[in-house]
C-alpha cells in the first residue's frame, strides 16, 4: 500500500507500507523524485521492483506517453518524475526543441537505466550528454541522434546505427581505434548510442 504527497518544496514523498516478518505494517517515507537500483542517499533500491510495481506508485503522476513506457520495459534501473521544465521543448510532447533535437534535463533517466548529469556536446546530427548507467555503476556517454526529418536523415541514422552495432564489441577500441559503442536503444522517437566515456 503506497500514497504519494507533494511538499511545500515541490519534491514529491513517497510513502509506503511494508510488512515485517512478524506481520507488523511499518510506514516508510521517501522524499525526493527518484529510485535507482544503485543504493545512494536520496534514492531507494528498486532492483527488485518490477514497471508495474512503480506504475502502481508513480502512476497518478506519469503522463500517458510515460506510463506506456513503463509497461514496455522489463526492468528498471533507474527512474526520474519529470518535472515538466524542459526550456525549449516545442515538438515530439515537448521533448524537442525546434531542430528535433532532444531536450536532456538533469537528472531525467533515458530509458529507465542512464540518469542524466550533464551536457557533453552538440552537433548537427544530435548531443552527447554524460550519464551514469545505474545498472553497471559505470559513468558512460550517450549520444542523442535528433529525430530525423526527412528520409536521408532516417537513412544516414540507420547506417550509423549499423555501424555502431557492428562495432559494440570488447575490443572495437583496440581492434578498430574507435570509442567502444556498448550499446544501443531508442527511447522518445531518438535512436541513441551508448559509448565508453573518455577521460579528458
Amino acid at each position: 500500500m503506497s500514497s504519494t504527497q507533494q511538499n511545500d518544496d515541490g519534491a514529491l514523498t513517497i510513502n509506503t507500507m511494508k510488512t515485517t516478518p512478524a506481520g507488523e505494517a511499518v510506514s516508510h517515507a521517501m522524499s525526493g523524485t527518484t529510485w535507482s537500483a544503485l543504493s545512494s542517499a536520496g534514492t531507494a533500491s528498486i532492483r527488485s521492483q518490477s514497471p508495474q510495481a512503480i506504475l502502481n506508485l508513480f502512476g497518478p503522476h506519469l503522463s500517458r506517453r510515460e506510463r506506456k513506457e513503463l509497461a514496455a520495459m522489463r526492468e528498471v534501473w533507474y527512474f526520474s518524475l519529470d518535472s515538466g521544465d524542459r526550456p525549449g521543448g516545442f515538438s515530439n510532447g515537448g521533448y524537442d526543441n525546434d531542430e528535433e533535437h532532444y531536450v536532456p534535463v538533469q537528472h531525467e533517466h533515458l530509458n529507465f537505466r542512464y540518469q542524466v548529469l550533464n551536457m557533453i556536446g552538440e552537433g548537427g546530427q544530435g548531443l552527447v550528454v554524460k550519464c551514469l548507467d545505474h545498472k553497471t555503476n559505470n559513468l558512460v556517454a550517450v549520444k542523442i541522434l535528433a529525430s530525423p526529418s526527412n528520409p536521408m536523415d532516417e537513412k544516414s541514422q540507420g547506417r550509423e546505427l549499423q555501424i555502431s552495432r557492428e562495432l559494440q564489441s570488447e575490443r572495437s577500441d583496440v581492434d578498430h581505434g574507435v570509442i567502444r559503442v556498448l550499446s544501443t536503444f531508442h527511447f522518445r522517437g531518438h535512436s541513441c548510442i551508448v559509448l565508453e566515456l573518455l577521460k579528458l
